[in-house]
């Protein structure tokens, strides 16, 4: 039990550190009791850090779908060598990406009080865990494709999280602005 208290308040103390807010400078000379005493959400209490914590999380998966089709882009030239895509798959990436993520993230604007936010947010996570599992296997058959074939698959693979990752951010970004100002600088750190 006791490495358990340890590690909670390890937790606490460190992984959940928050930056405050800003407050104003306060004047010289205090003009009542309450300036006089820090005011208690000055300090968030434990479950603002942790839910500080969770919408950082939230803010990287944001990001991770683009980044993993960006980063592994000497994985992708050499499977696609031999077709016409091998030296510019990118714009095609960058294009496809970015349209449909443009596209639905304008549909989840227009859509955005009609529909449950955690709903939204699940259900993207999971088409894209979903889509990345698919993506993980085809690496084990790659063989099995031709080079154009193989990239008419990402590309499906590819629009698929473009449109997922503007409802998560959409979803995630609107979650965060029912919160205090603090959680929505986690989700864009």
């Amino acid at each position: 039990m006791a490495i358990f208290n340890r590690l909670l308040n390890y937790l606490r103390d460190k992984l959940f550190v928050v930056n405050h807010p800003y407050q104003p400078i306060r004047s010289s000379t205090p003009t009542t009791e309450q300036d006089n005493a820090l005011s208690k959400d000055s300090f968030p209490d434990f479950q603002n850090k942790l839910a500080y914590g969770i919408f950082l999380i939230q803010g990287l998966a944001m990001l991770l779908p683009w980044n993993a089709f960006i980063t592994s882009s000497e994985f992708f030239r050499s499977k696609f060598s031999g077709s016409q895509y091998a030296n510019n798959f990118q714009n095609y990436f960058s294009i496809g990406f970015t349209f449909l993520n443009l596209i639905f993230f304008g549909k989840a604007l227009y859509t955005q009080r009609k529909v449950d936010l955690f709903r939204r947010i699940a259900c993207s996570l999971i088409v894209n865990v979903l889509v990345f599992s698919l993506m993980a296997l085809s690496t084990l058959y790659v063989e099995l494709f031709s080079s154009s074939g193989y990239f008419y698959f990402i590309m499906i693979m590819l629009l698929i999280t473009g449109a997922t990752t503007s409802l998560i951010q959409n979803g995630i970004l609107a979650l965060a602005s029912q919160f205090p100002p603090i959680h929505m600088q986690a989700v864009m750190r």
